[in-house]
């Protein structure tokens, strides 16, 4: 089965982030990511893994002795030239988490390796992907007529997702110094 590692928004944050893909989804004619998975920021990229349970485990063990920070979202960011999403920003503490996450992480047996460096300097929530060249350019004048997104939230857990037909959904919330 198919995973990957993230933090769900908050619900005031998750509710505008649906809203906003919903309606980018019918003003551009691009594929409703809000109909894919929960809106969230990845940390680790979909890996294929045997026994979730023994890693949701180490999981725990790892997230007991971490300090939660707190992440802001402020903006839009472009990735890839094909994506969209919501840039988020951490503070020290939530910076040095998500490094030491993913160092946990890929330190773990029979997980494959992430290949994005410093990814705790581009974490977002997409709001579009999959974009030509084009839809990226005029999603992007789109926005920049928009009121910017901006939340403040507390990195207080991760979750471990799994793929259920051809959706995301939540399979585990891990709380973080708790």
């Amino acid at each position: 089965m198919q995973y990957f590692i993230g933090y769900t928004l908050p619900k005031v944050a998750r509710e505008a982030h649906e809203a906003e893909t919903k309606r980018l989804a019918e003003l551009f004619s691009i594929l409703p990511l809000h109909d894919r998975s929960v809106p969230h920021l990845t940390f680790k990229a979909p890996f294929e893994f045997e026994n979730i349970n023994t890693l949701t485990d180490h999981l725990k063990e790892f997230c007991q002795t971490q300090k939660a920070g707190n992440i802001k979202i402020d903006g839009y960011i472009q990735l890839h030239d094909r994506t969209i999403g919501w840039k988020a920003v951490s503070d020290k503490k939530s910076i040095l988490f998500v490094r030491n996450l993913i160092a946990f992480i890929n330190s773990i047996p029979g997980l494959p390796q992430d290949d994005r460096t410093n990814r705790e300097e581009s974490l977002h929530a997409s709001v579009a992907r999959f974009l030509t060249p084009e839809k990226l350019a005029a999603i992007w004048e789109y926005l920049q007529t928009v009121e910017k997104p901006q939340y403040q939230m507390k990195l207080g857990a991760i979750s471990i997702y799994h793929k259920v037909a051809d959706k995301w959904e939540e399979l585990s919330v891990i709380p973080v110094g708790q």
